[in-house]
């Protein structure tokens, strides 16, 4: 009688680590998309805050111009002469977050005003400049 040898099928050592370097690199490619996304997530986040903080003071500015207030005299109050630039700044949740730094000019010979406004973040990121000229 012939006895029929039942061998025991399975993965060897070799198939194991071959499997385990694949997942390997699509996790850490994987991992690499997600830490890319957030970090492009929270930059976006931070250009978009520091873009309301320069419109919240231009729009101050057109309040202030319609209020014939002297522009002058509110950027003195509102804002500190620090080397040769009027600059304020602006906190979220009590932290020191960002520098806003406004230039008054006059323009096309006195009779418009021209206001630029720089918002630069604490972390090093890039800075956000919005600007307009409106009569005196």
């Amino acid at each position: 009688m012939c006895e029929t040898i039942k061998k025991n099928q399975g993965f060897s050592l070799i198939e194991v680590i071959v499997a385990m370097v694949i997942i390997g690199i699509v996790g850490a490619s994987f991992s690499s998309v997600v830490f890319t996304g957030s970090k492009a997530s929270t930059s976006n986040k931070m250009k978009l805050e520091a873009l309301m903080i320069a419109q919240d003071v231009l729009e101050e500015i057109r309040i202030q111009r319609d209020l014939s207030t002297n522009l002058e005299t509110w950027r003195s109050t509102h804002f500190t002469l620090d080397n040769g630039q009027w600059k304020a700044i602006r906190t979220r949740d009590g932290i020191y977050f960002y520098d806003t730094i406004l230039n008054l000019s006059d323009y096309n010979g006195n009779r418009m005003k021209e206001v630029i406004v720089e918002v630069i973040p604490q972390n090093g990121g890039q800075s956000v400049f919005l600007a307009t000229r409106f009569r005196n």
